[in-house]
C-alpha cells in the first residue's frame, strides 16, 4: 500500500496486489448490505477523513449480501491481525520498534 497526503490529510490509498475490502452500505445510518471484494489493484479516495470512492482496477472479484445473511467469519480480512499493542497510536510511533 502506499499512501498519498497533500497538507498532511489523507486522501488517497493505493492498494498493488492481493487487495481485499469489507465494507457496509449505508442508507440513513442503516446497515443495507456488506460488499467484499478481492482484487489485484484498488484505490481508494478519502475526504475529510471518510472514504469517498472505491476503485477496483485489475478484475475483482466481490459480492453484496445483506447483513443478516453474512456469516460473520467471512466478514474478516483474511490473515488480518489487528496487533493492539503494536499499532502506532500517533506519527512519531513509527518510527519506534516494539
Amino acid at each position: 500500500m502506499i499512501a498519498f497526503f497533500r497538507e498532511s490529510n489523507l486522501y488517497k490509498i493505493e492498494v498493488t496486489g492481493n487487495g481485499e475490502t469489507i465494507y457496509y452500505i449505508l442508507d440513513e445510518g442503516e446497515i443495507m448490505g456488506v460488499n467484499k471484494v478481492l482484487c489485484s489493484d484498488i484505490i481508494i479516495y478519502l475526504e475529510n477523513g471518510e472514504i469517498n470512492k472505491i476503485s477496483f482496477l485489475d478484475k475483482p472479484d466481490g459480492i453484496m449480501t445483506p447483513p443478516d445473511d453474512e456469516d460473520p467469519e467471512n466478514l474478516k480480512l483474511d490473515g488480518f491481525n489487528w496487533l493492539e499493542l503494536s499499532r502506532p497510536l500517533n506519527k512519531w510511533d513509527i518510527f519506534k520498534w516494539k
